[in-house]
């Protein structure tokens, strides 16, 4: 069992408390809020179209004014977008629901904001942030597909952080100044991995994350049982709330890790039905 982190910081901590939640609580609201944006969209549109079907509004010679007639044409062009954005919207909200987890945590720790942003979702320059420190330039590879992949390097700081295995369940390395952070995986049933980051001066964070899991947060656990979070704010952008004690350089290398197992999830779920296995 991993030392506990020293308490002197100014991270609350206090044991996670899990809960049994619905799935509609847990998911993302962007589908949802599209859904009623639609729904708003349409309940203003088809009255005035009904109205303009009808003979109250129209001359002797059955037209309509032409400023009736702009806005019938608006209307219908609102009620085919509404109509449309249910119909993807439905999709993308049942897409939701199956990512949601169901078991949650009712409180997490306040500690230290951090955050990685690449410059769009085909760049491989970024940027790292982190409470009380400078920003620090971050720069990818590819891998052959021509996507964003591991290694990067985070400049200024001397930290890698790399993949190791492209199928399966990914082992990663972490290179850093003083060599002591590590990345360590435990295969557990059914595809679920328990991960742990050691900054080696004291500070723990595990969590799980299957393989195939497109999901928009990951709760991490410290030793002293306290949650922290690390979340997608949008497919170039993550956002993260860590333990005061956790060294600078393991939380810029956990925003590496993380962004890579979130972003290539669906693509080790293909790569795992291709060669019909679980890693090397």
């Amino acid at each position: 069992m991993a030392t506990p982190p020293p308490t002197t910081g100014t991270s609350t901590h206090r044991r996670a408390v899990w809960a049994r939640r619905s799935r509609l609580a847990t998911a993302r609201r962007a589908p949802f809020s599209a859904l009623l944006a639609a729904g708003i969209v349409a309940g203003a549109s088809a009255p005035m179209v009904n109205l303009a079907m009808t003979d109250r509004w129209r001359d002797a010679d059955g037209i309509l004014p032409e400023g009736l007639v702009r806005l019938t044409v608006l209307a219908a062009f609102g009620l085919i977008v509404a109509v449309l954005t249910t119909v993807a919207g439905v999709f993308w909200a049942l897409g939701a629901l199956g990512e949601a987890p169901t078991d949650d945590v009712l409180a997490y720790g306040g500690g230290r904001r951090a955050g990685l942003a690449w410059a769009d979702r085909y760049a491989t320059t970024g940027r790292t942030t982190l409470e009380d420190a400078p920003d620090a330039r971050v720069t990818a590879a590819r891998d052959a597909q021509g996507r964003r992949a591991l290694p990067a390097t985070v400049a200024g700081t001397r930290v890698a952080a790399a993949r190791e295995r492209p199928h399966g369940v990914a082992a990663y390395s972490v290179t850093a100044p003083d060599g002591a952070v590590t990345v360590t995986a435990d295969e557990g049933p059914r595809g679920n991995v328990d991960w742990t980051l050691d900054d080696g001066r004291g500070t723990v964070l595990r969590w799980r994350h299957h393989l195939a899991d497109r999901v928009p947060r990951l709760t991490l656990i410290d030793a002293h049982g306290t949650a922290w979070w690390v979340r997608r704010k949008g497919r170039t952008v993550l956002a993260a709330e860590l333990p005061d004690e956790l060294d600078p350089v393991a939380a810029r290398a956990l925003l590496l890790v993380v962004d890579d197992q979130l972003t290539n999830a669906r693509h080790l779920r293909s790569a795992m039905a291709a060669t019909g296995g679980g890693g090397d």
